[in-house]
């Protein structure tokens, strides 16, 4: 009974130290070290996206905060919202899968830039979102202190 107790805590004792392994910590930039440009692009039915870099050290963005090559977002409706003429639209959650520590990273040199965009079919039909002149993005980005 003994032994199989010590195996017990010797498992958990793995799983945690594992867990631990695996838990990275980042330092987010403050907003002053970065600029996020967005630009209505109603002829493209998307908004372009700049990130422009402030900052002396490299920043990165995770995969999975930043719009995907054909302007979809993972789990999108933590990420941006489209203000209407008819109201306030989250993007639509996007599953892109999971990745075990993370899907990796955009970086971005000191004074460099990260370029994306959103498509407006995230938020619902793009040909009517183009007709409204007055729409606004709010999109979410929080950039941090690449670790390596």
């Amino acid at each position: 009974m003994r032994a199989i107790g010590m195996a017990r805590v010797a498992g958990l004792a793995a799983a945690v130290l594992l867990a631990g392994a695996c838990a990275q910590t980042s330092t987010r930039a403050t907003p002053d070290r970065y600029a996020l440009q967005v630009v209505d692009n109603a002829a493209d039915q998307r908004f372009d996206l700049a990130l422009q870099s402030h900052d002396t050290l490299p920043l990165c963005v995770a995969v999975e905060s930043w719009p995907s090559r054909v302007g979809q977002l993972h789990m999108g409706s933590n990420l941006a919202t489209l203000q209407t003429a008819a109201g306030s639209l989250p993007a639509r959650d996007e599953n892109f899968g999971y990745c075990p520590g993370g899907c990796g990273e955009h970086r971005i040199e000191p004074g460099g830039t990260l370029r994306g965009f959103i498509a407006y079919d995230a938020f619902g039909d793009a040909s009517q979102l183009a007709a409204d002149a007055d729409k606004r993005l709010q999109f979410s980005v929080m950039p941090h202190y690449c670790r390596r």
